[in-house]
């Protein structure tokens, strides 16, 4: 399936994304589920933020996220899933995601993904699910 990033960026203003996208612009349903996981990205200073968090919702191609750490606006962001129990094992690689959208709300930020390869964030958190 061919996806444009077009398909899934909001109206922004001033050539930043501050909303999150209509439910008429999505194309995938999504999951609500809070699946544990690491961000690593840049903060709005540009500098490097490391953040413990846990997803909103899901879909095969990208997810929302809630962050404290305000991110800047249209930069690549590394997820990592963390285990339920026990710790991360070495051999855990991180997701390349696409901020796309992020606006400002209560004690933080809440910012929509998108998946920069094929890597599927639910058959990692949930190994043993099969959809």
């Amino acid at each position: 399936m061919t996806r444009s990033r077009s398909q899934h960026k909001p109206a922004q203003q001033s050539g930043v994304p501050t909303a999150a996208p209509h439910r008429s612009e999505r194309c995938e349903r999504r999951s609500v589920v809070s699946v544990p996981v690491t961000i690593l990205g840049l903060n709005a200073a540009g500098r490097l933020f490391h953040e413990l968090t846990t997803t909103r919702n899901v879909s095969r191609h990208g997810c929302c996220i809630h962050l404290h750490t305000q991110p800047q606006s249209d930069t690549p962001l590394a997820l990592q899933v963390v285990p339920r129990e026990g710790a991360i094992p070495e051999d855990t690689s991180h997701l390349s995601y696409q901020l796309v959208w992020k606006r400002q709300v209560s004690e933080g930020w809440e910012l929509g993904a998108l998946a920069e390869d094929d890597a599927d964030l639910l058959q990692l958190a949930f190994p043993a699910h099969k959809p």
